[in-house]
Parts: structure tokens; sequence; C-alpha cells
């Protein structure tokens, strides 16, 4: 067979993850790690930034996803590691880890990958991992598209565009991962805010370099919703209680006003003994984890919304759930921090966090960019 002329140059391909996961080549293999960078020829390192245009490798012309096989062996997986590999692709994860049923931990770092893929994919992903990370090349113009996009995400009817927005998928869907690691081009306050804390910072006309009154809008708005979620299912425990025992209501002559009220009243207790069992129950769940549940996340230039600033970055990551440390870096800014509620915030040395020992895997690998 004549070789082909000009660089060989791994492509995205069915027959690459069967021959991994078919269930027959490693019957026991419950965790997988695979770091192709280090195996690509120094002398070729532009391969890298043309994978995406590659076409797919089937088995034959014309196959579809589904001819990746029942890749048995992906429902023993527990930990996958993948870091820069081509052989990877938008359809081959997404049809590949629906089959990961117990997966747990899951590391996607510089792979070639578009955020419209990853934003599908973390709805389902994240509440089903306790430790995920997503690393993503500085110079990804999949993630650079994006962060334009919201930057004017309203359009004239005054709705939210349909953009793959990381952040606040990161938030709502990540929020029992005992770890996460996401560095990416941008980052904005959604990955700490909702939209309602958004509007209430807004409201307020505070600056958003404004480190003191960030945090005190954000504690009382929080704090007034947590109270009024509380009240709300109260209301609705003895609302279900009442009608429950409607049909068994006495019908005496003096009424059963005060026998209502009593009821109405032990519902309402037990329910607040209920809702405090379940905010220990989390606490202890985050305290009781060896080695604790942390968050590590690397902004690689800027913040998604140009009217967004660090300082209120700093502030929200203040803020968070207690227990949960927080480690956040800007690459723009050169500076790192730690966040831990209730503790003093403590600046780091962002050379040492990003690029030094131990966090040395951060750093993006040299060469082209990126999806």
């Amino acid at each position: 067979m004549r070789e082909t002329s000009g660089p060989r140059i791994c492509q995205p391909n069915a027959p690459f993850w069967c021959s991994l996961f078919n269930g027959d080549t490693f019957p026991d293999c419950n965790s997988v790690e695979i770091y192709h960078f280090r195996a690509t020829p120094s002398s070729q390192p532009g391969a890298l930034a043309d994978i995406s245009d590659s076409p797919i490798t089937w088995p034959f012309p014309g196959a579809p996803v589904g001819d990746l096989g029942k890749l048995a062996g992906l429902g023993r997986i527990h930990s996958l590691i993948l870091e820069v590999v081509p052989e990877l692709n938008n359809r081959i994860l997404m049809a590949s880890l629906s089959r990961a049923a117990n997966l747990k931990i899951l590391e996607l770092r510089y792979c070639n990958l578009d955020l419209s893929s990853l934003a599908k994919l973390l709805p389902h992903a994240l509440p089903n991992l306790t430790s995920f990370t997503l690393l993503i090349h500085p110079r990804s113009a999949s993630a650079i598209e994006v962060a334009l996009s919201v930057d004017k995400s309203v359009d004239e009817h005054g709705k939210a565009e349909d953009i793959p927005h990381l952040c606040p998928l990161i938030r709502e869907f990540g929020r029992n991962l005992t770890h996460l690691e996401f560095a990416n081009p941008f980052i904005c306050r959604e990955l700490f805010v909702d939209k309602l804390e958004m509007r209430k910072i807004e409201e307020a006309g505070v600056s958003r370099t404004d480190h003191f009154a960030i945090t005190h809008v954000l504690s009382d708005f929080r704090k007034q919703r947590d109270d009024k979620r509380r009240k709300f299912r109260i209301t609705e425990a003895i609302a279900e209680a009442k009608a429950s025992n409607k049909s068994t209501r006495s019908n005496s002559i003096f009424g059963d006003r005060s026998s209502d009220e009593r009821r109405a009243g032990d519902v309402a207790r037990e329910m607040e003994r209920t809702l405090d069992d379940e905010e220990k129950k989390r606490t202890r769940l985050i305290k009781d984890t060896k080695g604790g549940w942390d968050r590590r996340v690397v902004c690689w230039h800027g913040l998604c919304r140009s009217g967004d600033s660090w300082d209120e970055i700093e502030a929200e990551a203040d803020l968070e759930e207690e227990g949960v440390k927080w480690t956040i870096a800007s690459g723009k800014l050169k500076k790192a921090s730690r966040h831990f509620r209730g503790e003093v915030r403590i600046d780091l040395d962002y050379g040492e966090e990003i690029c030094g020992k131990p966090t040395a895997q951060l750093m993006p690998p040299e060469g082209g960019s990126t999806r």
C-alpha cells in the first residue's frame, strides 16, 4: 500500500474508540486516561490546529454515529480523562457518553470540542458526576464567539438568544460536584449569580467594583428569597394537610376551627424540622467529603460581558456555599485568589497557582488555536 505524502494526522474515527470500549479488549477496565499531546511530533504543532476540519473516518463511507457499536465497555467506566485527543470530536463525544451510565469523573482537557456541543452535554452529564474538569484553549474560536454573543445577549424582542453559554449551565447543573476545574477564554458572573440576582444588583445601582455594596445586596436578597421559599413550602404543606383532612372534618355545632389551627401548627412545625434537616444534611455531606468540595476557575482573557468587573467576580465568590472552596484566576490581570465563605480572601501568586507545581496541568499546550 502506497503511503500518502505529507504528515500523518490522527483524526476522529470510530474504530479507535471501539477498540478501547467494546467490552472485550479490556473487560475489567473502569478507568481510562489518554494524553495524546505528548505523543505528537514536535515538528508538527500546527497539525493540532486543523483537527477540527478533518473528516471523520468511519468504518465505511457514510456510516452513521450508531456504527460506534454498542461500546459495552463504557458502561463500566468510572473515570475518563482525555487530554488533546484528536480522535475525539463533538459527534463521537455525544454518542459515546450516553452509554457511560456509571461515569463519575470526567476530564476534558483542551479537546477539539465546540461550545454548542458542550452546552448540550452539561445538563445531562453534570448531575451524575462527582468530579468534572473542562479546560478550553485560550485561543478557542468557539469560546470567543460565544463571549461576543453573550455581551449582546438580548435581541430586539427582549428575549435571551439561544447561545451556548457555559457559565450558567455549570452553576445550575454542577451544584453537587465535589470537584470542578473550569478554564475558558472568558467567564462571567453567571458562574455565581442567576438572572434575578443580576437584576437586583443592577436595580440597586451599586458600582460593579464596590465589593462591600455587592456583598450587601446579594446577601440581603438571598436571605429574603430563602425565607420566601421556606414560607411557601410551609404554606403548601398546610394546604395539602387541610385538603386531605377535609373529607373527615367534624360537623360539630361548635365547629372545628381550633382543631384546624392545631393541625396547621403541627404541620408547620413538622415542615420546619424537615427543612432544617435538609440544610443540615447537605452541610454534613460537604463537610464529611474527604478533601472537601472545591472549585477552580481560570479566565484566560476577559469577562463575557464588557460591563462586568473582576472585583464583582471576587465578591460573588466570597458568597458561595458554605464549606466549598473556590480558587479563581485571571490571566489578563495575572492575579488569583482563594475564597471560603466566612473567611478572609487569600490572594495567591498567579504564576505559582497556574504555571507552577502542582497545577502545571492547567497550562494549555503550545501551538495553534482550536475550537
